[in-house]
């Protein structure tokens, strides 16, 4: 069983399947409609946001697992298309290795452990930014 939503260019969902409200812990209704790192926060990883950038740059798909919650892993399939992303959601088991900024309390983002996170998104910008001049 596989969920399944569909994201715009910006990241605002616009379609979400019923199992991806239950994989995702969060009710359909709160999820279309809405910016996806506003409604699911742990996809606001740096790692989880650079392979959506890839997808949505490279135009192929990826495929990464990512942690929801302590003891809940997801496998994610990003597939790019013409006006978004489609991300395909699947249970799974915890890996034998995870970087320890994904398990680890007091070593995500923002904590004295990971200083370089509070960098990442201004950098982000500028690079954009930059591109775009």
């Amino acid at each position: 069983p596989r969920g399944i939503v569909s994201l715009d260019r910006i990241g605002r969902i616009t379609y979400a399947n019923a199992l991806a409200g239950e994989l995702l812990d969060c009710p359909r209704s709160e999820l279309v409609g809405h910016v996806v790192w506003e409604v699911l926060p742990w996809f606001g990883h740096p790692a989880y946001e650079d392979h959506y950038r890839a997808a949505l740059i490279s135009d192929e798909p990826v495929h990464f697992l990512a942690r929801r919650a302590p003891s809940v892993w997801l496998s994610v399939s990003l597939y790019p298309g013409h006006d978004g992303l489609s991300a395909v959601f699947q249970a799974t088991e915890q890996p034998a290795y995870a970087p320890g900024s994904v398990t680890s309390p007091g070593l995500g983002i923002g904590s004295t452990a990971d200083r370089s996170s509070a960098l990442y998104r201004p950098v982000a910008l500028a690079i954009a930014l930059t591109e775009a001049v």
